[in-house]
């Protein structure tokens, strides 16, 4: 009686995935993990702690500039893809989580930023793992109960990680990183990115007036 409906994406989130070339990885890797254990070694002598953080100015050390340099170029490639007129995004915090195994992380989201992002310079098997929160609270006003979660039904994604992978996403998409399940740990490297001219270039109203001045 009636054709199958077809479903069409609207208004997507978008979650962008790219990584670091190996030649680059084999000089930065060793140099991010050395100098986030030296900033977190008093930390990591606490055993009850399960997930340490560094500060989050960690794009102004020079161990650190390969990634400012692949994540900004990463935010361009974004800008492109939106036709975006602004060129102006640049990082504006970055710092470490070191994950230590039954480490997780509530899910949260990076306010007054443009993209968010991550690297993954350590990831164990059973600790890679990060999920993404759906933005919409109106799915949850009325839930049938499924069979299984599928693409249609499901309120989050998990999206699995390896080492030397590097997403990137709207920063105020929420996010959480589920309980490193291995022997290992996971270290992670996130950063924001926005407009070094946020208030003259993105503020200002996007319409004309039919108004003289």
């Amino acid at each position: 009686m009636v054709q199958p409906p077809r479903p069409a994406p609207m208004f997507p989130t978008y979650l962008w995935s790219t990584s670091i070339d190996e030649e680059t990885r084999a000089s930065l890797d060793p140099a991010i993990n050395a100098t986030v254990r030296q900033i977190l070694a008093e930390e990591l002598a606490k055993p009850l702690v399960k997930t340490h953080q560094t500060h989050q100015q960690l794009h102004h050390l020079p161990e650190f500039a390969p990634l400012v340099a692949a994540a900004e170029e990463a935010g361009g490639a974004i800008l492109d893809a939106f036709d975006a007129e602004q060129r102006d995004m640049v990082m504006t915090g970055c710092w470490a989580n070191l994950g230590v195994p039954q480490a997780s992380h509530v899910a949260h989201h990076h306010p007054n930023n443009f993209l968010s992002g991550v690297y993954y310079p350590v990831v164990p098997s059973g600790g890679d793992r990060i999920v993404f929160h759906d933005p919409r609270p109106q799915t949850q006003i009325i839930v049938p109960r499924f069979k299984k979660y599928n693409q249609y039904n499901g309120s989050g994604v998990t999206v699995g990680i390896k080492a030397g992978a590097m997403l990137l996403f709207p920063a105020w998409l929420t996010h959480s990183v589920p309980s490193n399940n291995s022997q290992g740990e996971r270290l992670s490297i996130a950063f924001n990115l926005n407009f070094t001219q946020f208030t003259e270039t993105v503020s200002p109203p996007r319409w004309e007036g039919t108004g003289v001045m």
